[in-house]
């Protein structure tokens, strides 16, 4: 009997194990979602740094050719 009563006792917490389980599963993918796109704002932000810095140099150098033209 004591084995019936504790196969009652699961099924009756069956549901909120599972309950429990999905809001975990909810939780560990929302944390996954988070560090995916603090990842991605990551990269962008280096690709960012990266462009203005780009940016910069093809302007001096610009500059540089627009100085040696006047000089000639």
């Amino acid at each position: 009997m004591a084995g019936a009563t504790l196969g009652a006792a699961n099924e009756a917490l069956h549901p909120h194990i599972v309950a429990m389980e999905e809001r975990k599963n909810d939780a560990d993918r929302r944390r996954q979602l988070e560090l995916a796109i603090s990842e991605a704002l990551q990269q962008e932000a280096g690709r960012h740094e990266a462009a203005v810095k780009n940016m910069h140099r093809l302007r001096a150098l610009r500059l540089e050719r627009d100085q040696k033209a006047k000089r000639k």
